[in-house]
């Protein structure tokens, strides 16, 4: 078992202070007419998320995100307890697109891989499509999660906010009337002292546990909007975050492990004409990782080893759009990149380009068709031995009205991911490896249908559908676990294996929106496989986080509302198909949780060679929460009380053998109950 998996989920085991979050105020300063046509949602694979629903999820780390309200839709399977890894409908993490203002964002997480790093607190909208995807998202397989910051305020505004992981503060305001504003978001995690405080009080962490850890966590957010006329804008905007740690376990026995982003964004909206809207934008973007380790051993010799990997891209993106009265709408638009991957000590140039058309036909009330061809050029490696690919990719989908509230829909997506993410830890931490296609890791693939029905009015949002997914080249490391011990890391492209995947479902989803009472119900019944030649003796084995039964059910209940205050009660519940383990007896000589039996020796190997052999027991929790919300001439409050985890129960994250004993094994479960208190206070 990696040490590094028990100490991030240890470290948070302990953490059961009061945590303080954020709210999220939609705003939009754009005059309507004058920027952006309504991006449009496929009615059974597209959520428009809720963003003050999504701010008062509870957390572990005391504070709500979109992500984290991505993973209780249908079709979206979750990773460890608490963590901000999702896998969409079969596909890996490493499968999903998350964009910020049109710009991918490559290392999404904080804190270990429990929290986001992007603040909730900049956004302004987020849309999640697991299919029928736009012709300006490329480069995925499973899911877009599009995500749009919010403009300044028409006036100054400032707010400060506090949780238990994170101090953060905002501020925005008009420079010139109309013309010109700023606004920005900074967040500092206190993480390492506060682990410190904690250990001063636990005297004994247990010795895979440091005794100390020294770490640096924050994200800054700044975005400069200017308009020059009715008819442009032009927005800059730079956004950083960056986790370092340093866990000392000895003064000879220490471990260093962290990642960021630096991202720079133009944006340019303008609206040529009435009925034609051109976006654009280009981006300087850097992420990188790293991981060292150094031992002082009992030979009085020095070990001492580091892993680094990094990528550089410049992107150029465009997109021309028809929004016009006529029931016909088109779009056509242009990527181009260009990355220098640094995997390890290899460093590989890419470029990659499409050219895209979109075109669809809509007569309210009775039918939508909609088409999208994209074609790929995708060049890897260096000046002497450079791959080129060419991948068309195309998404179909249709919808008949039945009447204007009930319809029947269909849709159709080949798509192509030129990146691979050889996945480590499932904690959703940003230390994975990302590496290009080339010929050995020749392009990811993927085909999916799906179709069913739904019904929509003013209050009822009803969904039921069936998919099917097949994937092929993925990129398989069955050493993950290991991966950060130096033999493996040395000969990491010796550790991945190229094979194939399918994904079958059956989703369905209801949502309330009442006055007093929002409430949602997902259940997905889904089976996911692995299929690769040179593993398992050639057959299939199931996915890690192939759960077969997933149910989510969400509830927001206004108990009281008034001109300048609100009050209410938020409630969380999941039952969820255990992930699976792989377990082999026969190796540690010791006989599995859950399956023992008397007279058993512990010697028989009872799975063979397989992988993900072992499903762990089924996942329960249940989170509740209190909210209240009021404002005075200048001023706007939002208090937020959360328990997680009310059953306090136990849910197994993790098993190994033989870490504090040879004979039996071990299981990590991650978070006990979990009380939080969150305040955040905003001046305007």
């Amino acid at each position: 078992m990696n040490k590094q998996l028990i100490i991030s989920a240890s470290i948070l085991l302990f953490h059961s202070l009061l945590s303080l979050g954020q709210v999220v105020e939609e705003r939009d300063t754009i005059r309507h007419a004058a920027i952006s046509a309504e991006r449009s949602l496929a009615p059974l694979s597209g959520v428009a998320v809720d963003l003050s629903t999504a701010s008062r999820i509870i957390s572990p780390t005391g504070e709500g995100d979109v992500i984290k309200y991505v993973q209780t839709i249908a079709g979206v399977s979750s990773g460890t307890e608490g963590s901000s890894s999702y896998f969409v409908r079969g596909g890996n993490s490493g499968n999903n697109l998350i964009e910020l203002d049109g710009t991918r964002i490559y290392g999404t997480s904080h804190l270990l891989g429990y929290s986001t790093s992007i603040p909730q607190d900049i956004l302004s909208a987020a849309q999640f499509q697991s299919g029928s995807i736009r012709g300006e998202h490329s480069n995925l397989l499973s899911s877009v999660l599009d995500l749009r910051t919010k403009d300044a305020a028409r006036r100054p505004e400032a707010s400060l906010s506090l949780s238990n992981f994170f101090a953060g503060a905002s501020f925005s305001t008009p420079i010139v009337k109309d013309k010109l504003s700023v606004m920005a978001s900074a967040r500092y995690s206190p993480f390492g002292k506060e682990y410190g405080l904690i250990s001063s009080i636990v005297s004994d962490f247990g010795e895979f546990l440091p005794q100390s850890i020294g770490s640096t966590v924050y994200d800054i957010f700044a975005k400069l909007s200017w308009t020059p006329g009715i008819r442009t804008k032009v927005s800059l905007s730079y956004f950083k975050t960056v986790d370092d740690y340093k866990l000392l376990y000895t003064v000879s026995k220490w471990d260093k492990l962290g990642w960021g982003n630096d991202m720079v964004n133009l944006r340019v909206q303008s609206v040529l004409s009435d009925n034609w809207l051109f976006s654009g934008n280009a981006s300087l973007n850097r992420f990188a990782n790293s991981f060292s380790q150094y031992r002082f051993t009992s030979f009085e010799t020095d070990a001492f080893f580091e892993l680094q990997s990094a990528l550089n891209d410049v992107t150029l993106s465009g997109k021309l759009e028809y929004n016009g009265d006529s029931p016909f709408k088109q779009s056509f638009g242009y990527k181009f990149s260009g990355t220098r991957f640094h995997t390890y000590d290899t460093p590989v140039n890419c470029l990659l380009g499409n050219l895209w058309y979109q075109a669809g036909v809509e007569k309210e009330g009775m039918f939508s068709l909609q088409a999208m061809l994209r074609g790929n050029l995708f060049a890897s490696g260096l000046a002497a031995d450079v791959k080129t690919f060419f991948n068309p990719e195309t998404s179909l989908s249709a919808t008949y009205y039945l009447t204007p509230a009930l319809g029947l829909a269909l849709s159709a997506d080949y798509l192509t991911q030129y990146y691979h993410l050889v996945e480590g830890l499932p904690t959703g931490w940003s230390m994975d490896l990302m590496v290009p296609a080339s010929r050995s890791l020749k392009p990811e693939t993927a085909l999916q249908l799906s179709a069913g029905a739904f019904f929509k009015n003013e209050h009822h949002d009803l969904k039921v559908g069936a998919y099917y997914k097949s994937y092929r080249n993925l990129v398989f490391n069955p050493d993950a676990v290991s991966f950060f011990e130096k033999d493996a890391a040395s000969g990491w492209k010796d550790h991945l294996h190229s094979g194939e995947g399918s994904s079958k479902g059956v989703e369905s989803s209801y949502s309330y929106t009442g006055k007093k009472l929002n409430a949602s119900f997902a259940y997905t019944f889904s089976h996911t496989d692995r299929l690769f030649a040179d593993l398992c003796k050639g057959q299939r084995f199931p996915a890690k986080f192939d759960r077969p039964h997933i149910l989510n059910i969400n509830l927001d209940l206004v108990l009281g509302e008034y001109e300048s205050k609100e009050y209410g009660f938020t409630s969380f519940f999941t039952v969820q198909s255990g992930h699976l383990e792989s377990a082999k007896a026969g190796l540690v000589g010791v006989a599995l949780p859950w399956t023992y039996r008397p007279g058993d020796d512990g010697d028989v190997d009872y799975f063979g060679d397989s992988f993900n052999n072992f499903r762990m027991p089924t996942y329960i929790r249940l989170d509740l929460g209190f909210y209240s919300r009021w404002e005075t001439r200048h001023t706007r409050h939002l208090l937020n009380f959360g328990i997680f985890n009310v059953l306090n129960r136990h849910n197994p994250s993790f098993i190994y053998a033989g870490l504090y004993s040879d004979h039996h094994w071990e299981q990590l479960s991650i978070f006990p109950i979990m009380p939080s208190l969150s305040y955040k206070l905003t001046w305007r």
